[in-house]
C-alpha cells in the first residue's frame, strides 16, 4: 500500500455525459453529430468502455455550458 488514495466522484464520466445529453433531449446519434463524432465513440464513453480525450471532453464542456471538471465529477467547491 502506497498511502495514495483516490476518492472516485460518485458518478462516472459516462454517467454524466449521459445525464446532461439526455436532459437536452439528445440521442447519442445526434449530439455525436453535433460534435462530429460517432454515436458508437458516446456509447462506449457513456458505459465506462472508453475515456474521452482532453479535446472531446473540451467539447463536450462547451456543447454543455459546463466545466471539464464538473464532467469528470470534480466538486470544485471542496479545494
Amino acid at each position: 500500500d502506497t498511502g495514495v488514495h483516490i476518492e472516485l466522484p460518485p458518478f462516472t464520466i459516462g454517467e454524466i455525459i449521459r445525464n446532461k445529453r439526455k436532459k437536452m433531449g439528445l440521442t447519442q446519434t445526434e449530439l455525436g453529430k453535433k460534435l462530429g463524432f460517432s454515436h458508437v465513440q458516446l456509447c462506449r464513453i457513456e458505459k465506462g468502455h472508453h475515456y474521452p480525450s482532453i479535446f472531446t471532453l473540451c467539447d463536450l464542456a462547451d456543447f454543455f455550458g459546463c466545466s471539464v471538471d464538473e464532467l469528470l465529477g470534480r466538486d470544485t467547491n471542496e479545494r
